[in-house]
């Protein structure tokens, strides 16, 4: 979010009229970045649940990039298409689509293999899957109330959805 405020804006008056320009580089900055991120945050996730120690080269690592980058990028632009339409279908298009980056990361697919796949996950589950989402979804709203408060529950709903990614495939996740 700090980075939406990157950019160049400049005023000057010239013969007692007032001239303005300005380029906001943040918003393609934050929605690149947050691309990258979350491919990053799907892979250390998938470490945990696995049991293995993360490094800090697994916070910049980006198994199958192209793939797990076109996975993002076309999800988020369901979520936006879907939004722009009507809230209802950004939302189901958010929901089904929210596995994909973990499959694409997790089992090496194509994007277009990972969005089915987690659309079929995600359909066939939903009376389990919705109120875990819904939870999450709900805390990720009290977090935004306070920089800390998002410090702690972005990490926390993100290891739950790695949770609720492995557990519904009939995987186990590490004890500890």
């Amino acid at each position: 979010m700090i980075l939406c405020g990157i950019g160049v804006n400049g005023h000057y008056e010239l013969n007692g009229v007032q001239h303005s320009y300005g380029f906001a580089w943040g918003a393609p900055i934050t929605i690149v970045a947050s691309l990258f991120s979350m491919i990053a945050l799907a892979h250390v996730c998938l470490a945990v649940a696995s049991g293995r120690r993360v490094t800090f080269t697994d916070f910049v690592t980006f198994p199958n990039f192209g793939q797990a980058l076109l996975t993002s990028f076309l999800t988020y632009l369901a979520v936006v298409i879907g939004s722009l339409l009507c809230i209802i279908p950004g939302v189901a298009a958010a929901f089904l689509l929210f596995f994909a980056r973990f499959i694409v990361v997790d089992r090496g697919t194509s994007a277009g293999d990972a969005m089915a796949f987690s659309y079929r996950i995600l359909s066939a589950n939903v009376a389990d899957l919705f109120p875990f989402a819904l939870v999450g979804f709900v805390l990720m709203l009290l977090g935004i109330v306070t920089v800390i408060g998002w410090i702690l529950t972005f990490p926390l709903t993100a290891l739950m959805s790695v949770y609720a990614y492995v557990r519904i495939q009939g995987r186990d996740v590490v004890r500890y």
